[in-house]
């Protein structure tokens, strides 16, 4: 078990990023003789000045003094630049830290070359999500060629694992979006535009058998005596709306409801459980999104950003169980941030917790994270996997 000290927010004690940022000897030469170079430039104009002013030197010899401090200083930051390409307030934090370990089964990055962080984001979750990646590689519902380029991307991603790549070149975002394009051509297939991260995987759910994975039946019986069976694949959860609540209270309400029968005026109430008792896992959506009318009659998509407090284990209520069916608890183990105020813009981000260590998956960039940043990032999240708890 790696340990993760209480470091602040942004430093924390393992970081995985790109596979050329701090991971050679050489590269932490060329950064010092970079930065050498910088301040002996830096001090030499200093003293032409300083020269200059208080003695007889003349304007020429400032001048080439000058020009020479200038030209070093210029050949400092190539050095530096060249060896670490690295946000300029990052570069000696990373420096200083120790070299990367690859943990194993840990997360590898994506590169995302163009508007992709929100099939990225998916895929994240669904990569470490063994149940999904069977179905997706084997299942009756993405046999067809169509999705040759979806289980592509799965067998890059999994080489790169297996290679210890902190990033992996071959698995392609672009495979993604052709996939979900045969299955709606709602979905672009150039990566200009943004698209919504739950509409993306309820797409790729809509291709599981009824009944397998986290495709949950659902039964619902009325008050009238009428039934209806369904397989929800997401469970989606409204938000009490301008304040914040706990998860344990949105839940239930999800399988709750009424309707008016049409003809008696009177109101007929459902009970919906879990037909088949307390599933393996579940997916569960905070719907976040909602539509907004215009001053000119239009919407717009708009964010709730109203936090949820998702516990560390969920014991799963007895009314959405069939009568006499064992209790089950559960474990967020995976989850989809979105950062930003419309469906249609921001960025994505998936946390995804591997051998008791919680990682963050950025694009490119996968860092491990200590829980008090999980639990801040969870209360905001998108799109959650909760895996029952054994006993």
């Amino acid at each position: 078990m790696i340990k993760i000290d209480n470091y602040p927010a942004e430093k924390p004690y393992l970081s995985i990023e790109t596979p050329e940022r701090n991971t050679q000897l050489d590269n932490k030469v060329y950064f010092y003789v970079g930065r050498v170079l910088q301040g002996i430039a830096v001090s030499g104009a200093i003293a032409s000045i300083a020269a200059y002013s208080f003695t007889a030197i003349i304007l020429s010899t400032l001048v080439i003094s000058t020009i020479a401090a200038v030209t070093l200083f210029v050949i400092g930051t190539i050095f530096t630049n060249a060896s670490l390409p690295l946000p300029e307030e990052e570069r000696p934090r990373n420096v200083l830290r120790p070299a990367r370990v690859f943990v194993e089964g840990q997360p590898v990055g994506i590169v995302n070359r163009s508007n992709n962080c929100w099939a990225i984001s998916m895929m994240q979750l669904i990569l470490h999500t063994p149940s999904l990646c069977e179905e997706i590689e084997n299942g009756e519902g993405f046999r067809d060629d169509q999705f040759q380029p979806l289980r592509d991307f799965i067998a890059a991603y999994r080489a790169s694992c297996g290679n210890q790549e902190f990033v992996s070149a071959e698995a392609k975002a672009q495979n993604i979006r052709e996939c979900l394009h045969v299955l709606n051509n709602h979905f672009s297939r150039n990566g200009r535009r943004q698209e919504d991260a739950g509409e993306a995987i309820l797409q790729i759910l809509g291709r599981l058998p009824n009944g397998r994975s986290v495709s949950n039946q659902i039964l619902e019986t009325r008050s009238n005596g009428g039934r209806q069976e369904r397989f929800d694949s997401i469970i989606c959860l409204d938000l009490p709306g301008h304040r914040n609540a706990p998860f344990e209270e949105l839940f239930p309400l999800a399988f709750q409801g009424s309707a008016n029968d049409l003809v008696s005026g009177a109101e007929i109430t459902s009970r919906m459980i879990f037909r088949d008792g307390a599933p393996n896992e579940m997916m569960v959506q905070i719907n976040r999104f909602t539509n907004q009318v215009t001053p000119r009659g239009g919407f717009r998509s708009v964010k709730l950003n109203e936090a949820v407090a998702i516990p560390d284990v969920f014991d799963l209520p007895d009314d959405v169980l069939p009568d006499g069916a064992e209790e089950a608890s559960y474990e967020c183990d995976g989850f989809i941030e979105h950062r930003g105020a419309s469906s249609q813009y921001g960025h994505y981000v998936t946390y995804v917790k591997k051998e008791g260590i919680w990682w963050r998956c950025n694009d490119e960039t996968v860092t491990a994270v200590p829980e008090e940043i999980v639990k801040r990032a969870k209360g905001k999240g998108y799109i959650y996997h909760f895996s029952k708890v054994e006993k």
